[in-house]
């Protein structure tokens, strides 16, 4: 796999973002302490902002690259794989981290860019350090991201054939009977259900900050970030027990990966990508939030940025909802 075409592209890519970062943190750095009025200064801080978001660019790249090759095209090159699940297999711990750092790095970068979007909202919004703060923040994930990337890397080569997606049916040879990821003693229906009706209440609340973009409480925060959670654990649970059958025409295979295979149309991108664009949005609206009541001064931009937020939660939420039940209703 070490020798891949695709795994070069992504080391190229994650070097280019590093390299990049490192640039953005260091004139951020050095003109910290400059004149906060002075012309070098602004023109610094532009250019931070700059290759931040050319960082969140190529780190973005490298992640939807990595997806690529998890799913469908590093499977060809490790013996007994047919799906990503074979691939992580063959990749180890250190595969599962490299996927689960990677989107943390995103995830904090998309708020940086919400709170970078937020002071270009307002002149002297925000004190200058805050994007500094940011950045050193995100270093940590990145160089975590890469060691782990590169240890996946060797995990697999080291690796013998594994068995994919047999291993669910070694453990309904084992156990009698078919596990997922969460073992609740619920039927795939009802968490369909469920998970479609904490998709409609996404996108009403959604529409709620759209309509009167305020955040009230502290227990915003506790309470949107369990919710999120659960939307989760239930639109996993629902997708592969109930929605997975119709789509691999088969009655029980509870494996996500497949659906990220060409032969299924990569619907997968669909089911789990618009869920992941609600969150990212809901964690930017909660960011701003945060950020606007230390700092009262970007309450204006804070206000537009929820109410855009809010209508990206309701437009992914329903479309999500609508791609879930399709299948169902009509396949």
């Amino acid at each position: 796999m070490s020798q891949h075409p695709l795994t070069w592209a992504i080391g190229l890519v994650m070097a280019a973002a590093g390299a990049s970062y490192l640039k953005a943190l260091w004139l951020l750095l050095t003109h910290l302490n400059a004149a906060q009025n002075g012309a070098g200064h602004q023109q610094a801080l532009t250019k931070a902002a700059l290759l931040g978001r050319w960082t969140m660019g190529l780190q973005a790249a490298a992640f939807i690259l990595v997806l690529a090759g998890v799913t469908n095209l590093w499977v060809s090159v490790v013996p007994g794989a047919m799906c990503g699940s074979g691939v992580l297999q063959a990749m180890g711990a250190a595969g599962r981290q490299f996927l689960i750092l990677m989107a943390a790095t995103l995830v904090l970068f998309y708020c940086w860019r919400a709170v970078e979007v937020l002071d270009r909202g307002h002149t002297k919004a925000l004190p200058a350090d805050l994007q500094s703060r940011w950045l050193l923040l995100i270093a940590p994930f990145m160089i975590l991201a890469f060691w782990r990337g590169i240890e996946a890397l060797r995990a697999a080569g080291r690796q013998g054939p594994v068995s994919c997606c047999a291993l669910l049916y070694d453990q309904l040879r084992d156990t009698g009977r078919l596990g997922t990821i969460f073992n609740f003693s619920i039927s795939g229906h009802t968490w369909l259900l469920l998970s479609l009706s904490l998709t409609l209440f996404m996108a009403g609340r959604g529409l709620r900050w759209w309509r009167r973009p305020a955040l009230a409480g502290k227990g915003v925060i506790i309470a949107c970030g369990a919710g999120l959670v659960l939307w989760w654990v239930a639109l996993y649970q629902g997708l592969t027990l109930e929605v997975a059958p119709y789509i691999y025409q088969t009655r029980f295979h509870p494996c996500p990966w497949c659906l990220f295979l060409a032969d299924h149309k990569a619907v997968g991108l669909i089911y789990f990508g618009l869920p992941a664009w609600a969150t990212l949005e809901c964690v930017a609206a909660l960011t701003v939030w945060g950020v606007s009541r230390r700092y009262p001064q970007a309450a204006e931009p804070a206000r537009r940025r929820l109410r855009q937020a809010g209508w990206r939660i309701a437009l992914s939420a329903l479309l999500f909802g609508l791609s879930a039940a399709w299948p169902i209703l009509f396949g």
